[in-house]
């Protein structure tokens, strides 16, 4: 038999590439991860940054927490020892209103009666002597010591007992306080 040829039918023995568009691929495909780890980069430190300034403002918040919550537990304890300690006084009063002791009404004519026009009461607080009588401390700003002996001289007038001075308070601006304690026996 006669040599035939054979046809080689593989095309691509020698083939002729567009490299160009495959290397314009790889290359496009390179800059978008470069440029997407650049930006994660970026975001990673950007959100670790504020990440530790947040757990920083998360550590005052929560000592701001506690000493608030101490402050919280000293004022309760404060208010707590204030009610036992008023209790007894809460309940002289609660009894004074209940049982109609004596006259409100007739304690606040008599002291402004007996009150001079440059004077002024600035606290009032009764306290119980025995079962008839009430002791009433007063704390009356005045501008001076005649006045004040003005107030004493007309409570007596007035019918009040047992007058005494209990403290001065001290001056606030152009006026003193004092303290004065009164009886007051009148029943209603």
């Amino acid at each position: 038999m006669k040599d035939v040829k054979k046809i080689n039918l593989n095309l691509a023995s020698n083939p002729v590439l567009n490299k160009r568009l495959f290397h314009l691929c790889v290359y496009l495909i390179c800059a978008l991860v470069i440029l997407f780890l650049f930006l994660d980069i970026k975001v990673y430190f950007r959100f670790k940054t504020e990440n530790q300034s947040l757990k920083k403002e998360i550590l005052d918040k929560e000592q701001n927490l506690k000493q608030v919550q101490k402050e919280e537990e000293k004022y309760s304890a404060q208010i707590q020892k204030i009610t036992v300690k008023n209790r007894a006084d809460v309940e002289f009063f609660n009894r004074m209103i209940y049982k109609k002791i004596f006259s409100w009404t007739d304690l606040f004519t008599e002291l402004e009666k007996a009150l001079p026009e440059s004077c002024y009461i600035v606290s009032l607080s009764p306290i119980e002597v025995n079962s008839s009588d009430t002791e009433i401390r007063l704390r009356v700003s005045h501008p001076g010591l005649t006045h004040l002996l003005s107030f004493v001289e007309n409570l007596k007038k007035a019918g009040f007992s047992r007058i005494k001075m209990v403290n001065e308070a001290g001056q606030v601006g152009d006026t003193e306080i004092s303290e004065i304690s009164i009886c007051y026996e009148r029943t209603f």
